[in-house]
C-alpha cells in the first residue's frame, strides 16, 4: 500500500474524539487491516535514532517518537496538515491575535490520577519556557504569560500574534506534564505518573529502546493504546533494521530510501504492509556560516553547485529521493517553483566561485551520526563531490546526541543530517534558520523581519509570499545545502491497524499510539 497526501495550508478545522470503551476485542476503525483489534497483541518497532531521555522539555527531535506514546499534547495536525483537537477541544484568538484561549477535555487525568486541569497546562508551558537547559524556549518565545482562566480553560497571552502556535503546540512544546513530577530530578529516566497518554513506560533503556505497556486505567481516546506492549527500538542501520523485521525479532520499521525496493517487495506479501507517505522531511548538509571557511557566500554556493543530488537520489536511494534547492515540497502551499534551478549542479560554476573566493585548499570538517544509513553513504559520495572542486572534506562520525551538540556549538563546518518536516514553516524557521540550529548565522540578509512579519499575517496568500522570500534566501544564501525530500516510509505487520493515518508520519517523527493489530 502506498499512501500519498499533498501539503494545504493549515486549518483550525475541529474533529472531536468519540467517546466509548472496550473489552479484549473491538471493532477496527483506524484500519490498513481489517477484523477486530487484537488487545492481546504486540508491536515491536525498529526506529532510525535512539531515546535519548524522556523529559519532555529536554527532548531532541528523535525522542518525539518515543514521548508521544506516554505524552498528550494540546494539539495534533493531520495528514492534511490541519490542526486537530487532543487534550484541547476548542481554541480561539483574540481580535489583535496576541492572546490565544484554549478549552480543555474533561475527565482526562494523568496516569497518576491526576487532573489533567488549566493548572497543569501553565505549569507545563511556564516550565517549558524557564527550565534550565530546555530544548523548546525558543519555541515557546512568543508565549509571555498564561492564565489559568478556570479548570478547563487557559488563556495564553502573547508579546506579538503568532498564528503558528497551535502546530507548535501540536508537537513536543505542547506536551502536558504532571506538576506533581517537575521537580524530579531524573524525571528524563523515572516517568511514573508524568504523562497522560495511552501508554506508560514499562522499562527504558536510554540511547536504546523503550518499552511501554496500556494505562491499566485506560485513556480518554479509545483508538489509542490498543496493544498489550509497544516497544520501539532504536537501529540506525537500514541492513540490520530489515534483517530484524525478516527474522521476526521486529514486526515494524522505519524504512530508509535504500530500502524501498525490498521494502515494497516484503509489502506485496501477506505477512507485511508497506505504507508510504509524503514527508516534508530532507536530507539536508547544514553549514555554519560564523565558521571562517564558509563566512563568505560564494563559498556556500560553491558547495551548493558541486553538490549532485540526482546523482545522490538515484545512485543511492533508488531514486526515492526527490530533489531540492529549498525546504517545501512541490505539493507545499510555499513552494516556489522559480527556485529549483538555483542550486543546480554546476561544476565549473562551483569552480568560479571558490576561485572568486580566494578559496584555495579549503578544508572542511563535517560531523555525522556514526552508524546511521543513508547519512554516512551520502556524506561519502559528497565528500568525493566537493573533492572534485578541490574542498577536501574530513568526516568525523559522532554519537547522535554529541553529533548534534558540536555542531550547534559551532565546533564543525557543516552536519549531514535532516531537516525534520514541521506542521507550520514558520518553526522550520525558528527551530532550524533563526534559532535551535540557528544556521543563518549573522548572515541572516532580512531573515527575521520576513519571519516576524508572517507570524502575525491571517491570510494564506500572504503567508505564502512571506515564505517563498524565506526559500529564496535559503536558495541564494546557501544556510544549509537542501539535498532531497525522502517519503516517510514504514514497513508494518500484514494486520496492522492504524497505519492508513499514523499522526505525524509526514514529519518523519510519527505518534504510534493509533497503532494496533486485528485478531481473527
Amino acid at each position: 500500500m502506498r499512501l500519498k497526501h499533498s501539503f494545504t495550508a493549515l486549518g483550525l478545522a475541529v474533529a472531536l474524539a468519540a467517546c466509548g470503551g472496550g473489552s479484549d476485542s473491538e471493532p477496527a476503525s483506524k484500519s490498513a487491516g481489517s477484523g477486530t483489534v487484537d488487545k492481546t497483541a504486540t508491536m515491536r518497532i525498529g526506529f532510525t535514532a535512539p531515546p535519548t531521555q524522556l523529559d519532555p522539555h529536554k527532548e531532541r527531535p528523535q525522542d518525539r517518537v518515543y514521548l508521544y506514546a506516554m505524552y498528550d499534547r494540546l494539539f495534533s495536525v493531520d495528514a492534511e496538515q490541519k490542526v486537530q483537537p487532543m487534550l484541547a477541544t476548542a481554541w480561539k484568538y483574540s481580535a489583535d491575535g496576541t492572546q490565544l484561549e484554549v478549552t480543555l477535555r474533561e475527565g482526562v487525568t494523568f496516569s497518576d490520577g491526576a487532573p489533567v486541569d488549566a493548572a497543569a497546562v501553565k505549569a507545563s508551558i511556564e516550565r517549558g519556557k524557564t527550565l534550565e537547559g530546555s530544548t523548546v524556549t525558543k519555541a515557546l518565545s512568543t508565549v509571555k504569560t498564561v492564565e489559568a482562566v478556570d479548570d478547563k480553560t487557559v488563556r495564553l497571552v502573547l508579546s506579538k500574534a503568532n498564528v503558528s502556535l497551535p502546530a507548535v503546540l501540536a508537537q513536543a512544546p505542547g506536551i502536558v506534564l504532571n506538576p506533581a513530577v517537575m521537580s524530579r530530578a531524573d524525571l528524563g529516566r523515572n516517568t511514573e505518573g508524568a504523562g497522560s497518554g495511552p501508554y506508560v513506560v514499562k522499562a527504558f533503556t536510554p540511547n536504546e529502546r523503550v518499552q511501554f505497556a496500556p494505562r491499566p486505567d485506560g485513556h480518554w481516546d479509545p483508538e489509542a493504546g490498543r496493544l498489550a506492549q509497544l516497544e520501539i527500538v532504536s537501529m540506525p542501520q537500514s541492513a540490520t533494521r530489515m534483517n530484524a523485521v525478516r527474522s521476526g525479532d521486529l514486526e515494524s520499521i522505519y524504512v530508509k530510501q535504500d530500502q524501498a525496493t525490498e521494502a515494497t517487495a516484503l509489502g506485496d506479501g501477506e505477512a507485511h504492509e508497506f505504507t508510504q507517505y509524503d514527508s516534508l522531511l530532507h536530507y539536508a548538509l547544514m553549514l555554519r556560516n560564523t565558521r571562517p571557511a564558509l563566512a563568505d557566500v560564494r563559498v556556500r554556493q560553491a558547495i551548493a553547485h558541486a553538490i549532485d543530488k540526482k546523482g545522490i537520489s538515484e545512485g543511492l536511494l533508488d531514486g526515492n529521493c526527490v530533489t531540492t534547492s529549498q525546504p517545501w515540497p512541490a505539493s507545499h502551499w510555499a513552494h516556489d517553483e522559480a527556485l529549483e534551478d538555483v542550486q543546480a549542479h554546476d561544476v565549473p560554476a562551483a569552480k568560479a566561485l571558490l576561485q572568486q573566493a580566494g578559496a584555495s585548499g579549503l578544508e572542511l570538517k563535517v560531523a555525522v551520526n556514526a552508524g546511521l544509513s543513508p547519512q554516512n553513504e551520502i556524506l561519502q559520495v559528497v565528500q568525493s563531490q566537493l573533492q572534485e572542486v578541490g574542498v577536501k572534506v574530513a568526516i568525523t562520525p559522532l554519537e547522535s546526541a554529541t553529533a548534534l551538540e558540536e555542531f550547534r556549538a559551532g565546533n564543525y563546518d557543516a552536519y549531514l543530517h535532516v531537516i525534520n518536516g514541521e506542521p507550520d514553516p514558520a518553526q522550520l524557521v525558528g527551530n532550524y534558520l533563526t534559532g535551535g540550529y540557528a544556521l543563518a548565522g549573522t548572515d541572516s540578509a532580512g531573515l527575521t523581519t520576513v519571519a516576524e512579519q508572517a507570524l502575525a499575517m491571517t491570510d494564506q496568500d500572504a503567508r505564502a509570499t512571506a515564505y517563498r522570500q524565506v526559500a529564496q534566501q535559503v536558495s541564494e544564501r546557501v544556510w544549509y545545502v537542501p539535498l532531497c525530500f525522502q517519503p516517510a516510509m514504514m514497513l508494518y505487520p500484514g494486520d496492522v491497524i492504524g497505519a492508513d493515518d499514523l499522526p505525524l508520519a509526514w514529519t518523519g517523527i510519527f505518534d504510534p499510539r493509533h497503532l494496533a493489530r486485528s485478531g481473527s
